[in-house]
């Protein structure tokens, strides 16, 4: 019994095996005629029914991913391949990124990013498959393309310098170009003043020529009362110079007269005290009338000096006063 029971469900599981194998066959029959049609949509409906009774298929994988590219609809083939143990992962993704490069027109940036996804699944490619040509080609034309991009963006970078080079020349011009109207503007309301100034100049000249006139007889009516002025003060001084130089020829003359008188004097006494001191001599020894004389002869001397200084000053006094006397 218990050996019939075990036949009955290997039975059953062989026949439900076969049963589903066939189903996954006869969806990817139909669907690869409907590809072959072009009908894609419907293929990949085939397709898709085949891959619920089977996730784990890489030929209906393969078959999927097909449809979805002739499609072009790239995003679901990532969404399908990158979660997936799936044999041809890699060069898979290096075709649809490739693709998706080929037809990123408006941003360069994102363009250049899907290539080098491309290249980095190419190189995981050539490791899985080393001996398929196709993925290293495939590789080096990767490569190349970046190679140009990153020329571009080199020519593109030049390119922006350069304009914004050119701007700011642009603008620098311009500047000038206003600035140097503005200072023709100016220059010329300055020429207009300077004009406006000339005129008005020109209408005042006859009224200062005869303020100028009027002012120039002034100045000499006072020049002349002035030199009548000093002609006078000159003449004033000139006399009281003169009685200035009367007066001190007199004060010259009187000190002279007292300086004799003194002198005169002094002779007298000087005398009378070489008599007093010839009789006081005659008590000395001869050693004390040397001293004596010796004592005589030097106050002598000193009165001579004293008297020949005196002279000599009044003789600079007058001098003195003749040269003031020239000078005026």
């Amino acid at each position: 019994m218990k050996k019939y029971l075990l036949l009955v469900l290997t039975f059953i599981f062989l026949s439900g095996f076969v049963s589903k194998n066939e189903k996954i066959y006869d969806m990817l029959t139909k669907g690869n005629k409907l590809f072959e049609l072009g009908k894609y949509d419907e293929a990949l409906k085939k397709y898709e029914a085949a891959y619920q009774l089977d996730n784990k298929n890489d030929l209906i994988l393969d078959n999927m991913v097909l449809a979805l590219k002739a499609n072009k609809k790239y995003d679901e083939i990532l969404k399908l391949i990158e979660s997936q143990e799936y044999k041809k992962k890699y060069p898979v993704l290096a075709d649809v990124y490739k693709s998706l490069g080929d037809i990123e027109n408006n941003d360069i940036s994102k363009k250049k990013q899907l290539y080098e996804n491309s290249l980095n699944n190419y190189k995981e490619a050539i490791r899985a498959f080393p001996n398929n040509e196709n993925y290293s080609k495939n590789y080096e034309i990767v490569k190349e393309i970046l190679k140009k991009i990153e020329e571009q963006e080199q020519n593109q970078q030049k390119q922006d310098q350069n304009q914004k080079q050119n701007q700011d020349e642009n603008q620098k011009n311009d500047e000038q170009k206003n600035e140097k109207q503005s200072d023709k503007q100016e220059n010329g309301s300055k020429n207009q003043d300077t004009e406006n100034q000339n005129k008005s100049n020109d209408n005042s000249k006859p009224q200062e020529q005869n303020q100028s006139e009027q002012g120039n007889e002034s100045k000499k009516q006072n020049q002349e009362e002035k030199n009548i002025g000093n002609e006078n003060q000159n003449k004033s001084e000139e006399e009281n110079q003169n009685n200035e130089q009367k007066n001190a020829e007199k004060e010259s003359k009187e000190k002279e007269k007292q300086q004799e008188k003194k002198e005169n004097s002094k002779s007298k006494v000087h005398n009378g005290q070489e008599e007093n001191n010839l009789e006081s001599m005659k008590d000395m020894t001869e050693e004390e009338k040397k001293k004596y004389m010796e004592a005589v002869k030097i106050l002598k001397m000193l009165e001579s000096k004293e008297n020949d200084d005196l002279k000599n000053n009044q003789m600079m006094q007058k001098g003195r006063s003749n040269k003031n006397s020239k000078d005026w």
